[in-house]
Formats: C-alpha cells, structure tokens, sequence
C-alpha cells in the first residue's frame, strides 16, 4: 500500500461493516422474536 495507516483503514471499514451487519441481525431477530410471542 502506498499511504502509511492504510491497512488500519480498510481493518477499520471492515469491522465497522461487520458492526454494523451484527446490529441489523439482532434488529431483526429480535422483532422476529417479538412477533413469535
């Protein structure tokens, strides 16, 4: 990579992605859990 830092970007963008999948799955699991009950 020619930036300095940049690995720790794309590390960064990815976990916050997977943050943000992580969220959305227990939203919609928790109101599938919801509407169960």
């Amino acid at each position: 990579s020619a930036r300095s830092g940049s690995l720790w970007e794309e590390i960064f963008f990815i976990n916050s992605n997977i943050a943000c999948l992580e969220l959305n799955y227990r939203l919609r699991f928790s109101r599938y859990e919801i509407s169960i009950l």
